[in-house]
């Protein structure tokens, strides 16, 4: 992960929009589903997603309020 650029600050902030119109991240890390589809285009950021959160502690609260245990 070292070879990840850190985010911009703030930049990725839209991950934890948890309105009907948002990408659907804290539905997920709160249902049983197992996968959470990213995709997009080369050099577009998914490495850098990815890396933010595994490293935000907001990732670990929200699975620890989940009863299912699981692993980033």
């Amino acid at each position: 992960m070292e070879n990840v650029v850190d985010q911009h600050e703030n930049s990725l902030q839209w991950i934890w929009n948890a309105s009907e119109d948002g990408p659907g991240f804290v539905k997920w890390l709160k249902s049983n589903v197992p996968i959470y589809w990213i995709s997009g285009l080369p050099g577009s950021g998914k490495s850098t997603l990815m890396k933010y959160l595994y490293e935000s502690s907001q990732t670990q609260n929200y699975m620890s309020t989940n009863s299912q245990s699981g692993t980033v």
